[in-house]
């Protein structure tokens, strides 16, 4: 076996210069088939400019046509170099200055049958050097040149990406030879690294020792920015990171987080600007003489607490509002008593014109009914006796848009609001001198219960017969169901439904299935204002909810029938089988991509980089896809949220199945 002092090749291999507009691209002896993207070109074009020169010579098959040389070569190894090279002398990298087209270019000339096994011993044969080093060495060079922007320059990467090098290399000592010595996986580092005190790092690490569920990422994450809060919370939306910073409020950012994740590390006065800001709007409330205004510093479902809702009553009326109320009444009752005059009569007795005549007092009154309420509704507002025992709440949604709830009472202030709410109706209703009050007692049932039953059960078909004939009170009969089991909070006393029927809302399949993520969407904000606004209009004691519905206008028990339909619908599912809620999606022309973004927090962060490449190819993006092949999982999501956005992508699961 020779020695590798005495071996030697074939035949002597030659170090020379070529100019560039002589190297050709070999198609037979390069090895690396696939087309090199455009990014990958651009970033060695700005390497080699900012070092001046090539570090690495080409590798070369001089071009020879009937046994005599033509002075022109194949690139067997080093394609890549001699594109960047020709975009640099076509001008074509900003701020370098081009090159002549006869640039000399450092070859090594080997003979045709040996081309392919040098492109393969270049491409194959190389020790891929250990992140530690990586990082290691890029701060070595940032110590030597003390300029980040340079560096960059040097490797044609982002200075993010310098400076993320630089970050991780700062690690603590200790903990960095943990992952030198591959103990450590380089998500943990990262998220090691979202603090720059060692101490704090080392602490975190060895407390999670015992437990490794505590060593993932996230979790390393969480522990170091535990009294800090997240830049995209409720809370610090509310404030705003520029009214946090104008206060000398201290931020970090997260360098390995999506689109640097910030952090707002002085919680107090984060909480102290959000009651300031709430203050400021609950002054404004003072002057409309609620009897108490509460400051919540913190995201609420105002749904989710522990409160009765008043009702809005009738103000002081000018005689001009009385009349007009009056007018519209009386013209509603008019044709109430024309309609009946009619139905008095057996249907088959109507003929063409009066039946017609009937459909048209129908929509008469139907009409007239949605003005009296619309009326009433402008014409209502808090009475005196409501402001004298309820009281309002400001507070902020999981969005972080101010949020405020009028008209609510304490459970210690239910029974005299209650009192005083009778005591008004009492003194708005008609007194007869010497009258005295009704004694009446209730009957005591005579009757055996099985015979009540029975009475019953034949009372409860003849009303379904009569409800089946009343779309109003039946439509206000399932509202109510609806109402009380879907929009009420569940420490409202219970008054029960003539309906048979259960529904529920889902809120807790839906925190449950994305950790309450589902709370920030626009879909969620939306529905949230919507049951703001019917909860303003609403009766608050509970008895009087039937009755409200059943004068509600169709249109508007139809209105409120959806809404608390829609808060049932659950479409949770494990799997991509089919759904009934498919059916519904199609009937509504449901488009995911109105209501959705491919986030990281929502996708890219929970599947594999495989489907994120797929998720752009899918879009038509397969070059930016080959590119991300390359990229830390990290790196990848980051690239990919912005490559997606606007794309109108949808994963599997959220395209319709007709």
């Amino acid at each position: 076996m020779a020695s590798l002092a005495t071996a030697q090749p074939a035949q002597p291999l030659v170090r020379t210069t070529y100019p560039l507009h002589a190297l050709l691209p070999s198609t037979d002896n390069n090895v690396r088939k696939k087309k090199r993207t455009p990014e990958s070109v651009l970033a060695m074009a700005h390497s080699i400019s900012a070092h001046g020169c090539l570090l690495q010579n080409l590798v070369v098959v001089p071009e020879a046509k009937q046994g005599k040389r033509t002075g022109r070569a194949f690139v067997a190894a080093g394609e890549t170099r001699r594109l960047a090279l020709c975009l640099i002398r076509d001008g074509k990298v900003d701020d370098v200055e081009p090159i002549p087209a006869d640039y000399p270019v450092d070859v090594l000339e080997v003979p045709d049958h040996e081309a392919a096994a040098a492109s393969a011993t270049e491409n194959i044969q190389r020790t891929q050097m250990h992140p530690a080093d990586e990082f290691k060495a890029f701060a070595q060079l940032f110590d030597q040149c003390g300029s980040i922007e340079q560096v960059a320059a040097m490797f044609g990467v982002k200075e993010l990406f310098v400076r993320q090098r630089l970050k991780l290399a700062a690690a603590s000592p200790a903990l960095f030879e943990v992952f030198s010595n591959d103990g450590m996986s380089l998500e943990q580092l990262m998220a090691l690294c979202i603090s720059d005190d060692h101490a704090a790092q080392e602490r975190v690490w060895n407390a999670a020792r015992s437990q490794q569920w505590a060593r993932s990422p996230d979790s390393l994450r969480q522990a170091l920015t535990a009294e800090e809060v997240a830049s995209t919370a409720p809370l610090a939306r509310f404030v705003s990171i520029k009214a946090y910073e104008n206060a000398g409020g201290a931020v970090r950012s997260d360098l390995f987080g999506q689109d640097a994740d910030t952090y707002l590390i002085d919680s107090t006065l984060l909480k102290t600007l959000a009651e300031q800001k709430l203050q400021k709007h609950a002054d404004e409330l003072r002057g409309e003489g609620w009897a108490w205004i509460e400051v919540r510093a913190q995201a609420t479902n105002m749904y989710d607490v522990n409160y009765a809702r008043a009702t809005k009553g009738l103000r002081n009326l000018s005689d001009d509002e009385r009349k007009k109320l009056a007018d519209l009444q009386a013209k509603h009752d008019e044709a109430d008593r024309a309609r009946d005059a009619l139905y008095e009569r057996d249907d088959e007795d109507l003929n063409d014109a009066e039946q017609e005549q009937a459909r048209t007092l129908s929509e008469t009154i139907e009409r007239r009914r949605t003005q009296l309420s619309r009326l009433r509704e402008s014409l209502s507002g808090w009475t005196p006796e409501v402001l004298a025992h309820a009281g309002a709440l400001v507070t902020f949604d999981n969005s972080g848009k101010i949020v405020t709830c009028r008209g609510l009472i304490r459970q210690e202030d239910r029974k005299a609001a209650a009192k005083a709410r009778a005591a008004a109706e009492a003194a708005n209703e008609p007194k007869v001198e010497g009258a005295e009050p009704s004694k009446v007692e209730a009957p005591k049932s005579s009757v055996s219960e099985s015979l009540m039953r029975r009475l019953t059960a034949h009372r409860t078909v003849a009303l379904q017969r009569m409800l089946a004939d009343n779309t109003q009170v039946a439509m206000a009969a399932l509202a109510h169901a609806l109402v009380r089991r879907v929009l009420d909070d569940e420490s409202s006393p219970r008054v029960g439904s003539a309906l048979d029927l259960q529904a529920k809302g889902c809120e807790r399949q839906l925190d449950a299935a994305t950790e309450s993520t589902v709370k920030a969407s626009r879909a969620w904000t939306e529905l949230q204002e919507l049951r703001h606004q019917w909860g303003e209009r609403m009766p608050g004691d509970p008895a009087s909810l039937l009755p409200w519905l059943i004068k509600l206008p169709m249109s508007e028990l139809c209105d409120l029938i959806a809404l608390c339909v829609s808060l049932t619908v659950n479409a949770v599912q494990p799997s991509h089988l089919k759904h009934p809620s498919d059916s519904l999606g199609e009937a509504v022309g449901l488009d995911m991509a109105d209501w959705w973004q491919p986030t990281a927090a929502e996708y890219l962060n929970c599947v594999p980089k495989a489907m994120i490449c797929a998720a752009l190819a899918d879009s038509g993006m397969t070059a930016e896809a080959s590119t991300l092949e390359k990229l830390k999982k990290g790196e990848a999501v980051a690239k990919a949220e912005a490559l997606l956005q606007g794309k109108r992508w949808l994963p599997a699961a959220l395209k319709p199945r007709g």
